[in-house]
């Protein structure tokens, strides 16, 4: 409140992206859970329910049912966690396709503390703590590929080592045009996540 009434502005940090953990929900493992401050959407047995859900684009969903006291494993920790669920669309591009969201009850279970400035996110259970780098790519295992055919004028190439981070350029660029234009979009490459 002080810094409102000194006219001093908080500085602006840009946007952290989505904070995402893996977890196992019963026997399955989900690579990407999505931790989300508002809904929670899963799959499992349904305990029916006439429940209706508004989306963030303003579509209103018919929840299925609600899956209760599923057992949630992040790391070392077991929680008991509620499922809503819903009928979604398919997402064409698995690289950004993320199952589930954990929302804010299951934050609040698990005692989750975020620092989205450094993103960290802890989890706590008794006096044992997990921390977890949430905003960071994991760059270690990246996603298969599934690079597919260009027309001829033109290619892929590479920003990343072992084939990560893919572009696409123009075949008719000379080696230095094309040096340099790679040489460019690497100083760059965060923009382009």
């Amino acid at each position: 409140m002080s810094s409102i009434i000194q006219h001093i502005t908080p500085p602006k940090y840009k946007d952290p992206g989505c904070t995402t953990i893996s977890c196992i929900i019963g026997n399955t493992i989900i690579e990407r859970a999505l931790l989300d401050l508002g809904a929670s959407l899963g799959l499992g047995e349904l305990k029916p329910t006439s429940f209706t859900i508004q989306l963030a684009d303003r579509s209103v969903k018919i929840l299925r049912g609600i899956v209760e006291d599923m057992s949630v494993q992040i790391d070392k920790f077991y929680f008991l966690y509620d499922f809503i669920t819903l009928d979604t669309h398919p997402v064409s591009d698995s690289t950004v396709q993320i199952p589930i969201i954990l929302g804010l009850p299951f934050l609040v279970t698990s005692n989750a503390l975020i620092n989205y400035k450094n993103g960290v996110l802890n989890l706590s259970f008794g006096n044992m703590t997990l921390e977890f780098n949430v905003l960071s790519i994991n760059i270690d295992q990246p996603p298969k590929l599934d690079l597919k055919q260009l027309p001829c004028d033109l290619k892929y190439s590479f920003l990343g080592e072992n084939g990560t981070f893919p572009v696409i350029i123009s075949t008719k660029l000379d080696a230095h045009q094309e040096g340099k234009l790679l040489k460019i979009l690497k100083m760059h490459k965060n923009a382009l996540r």
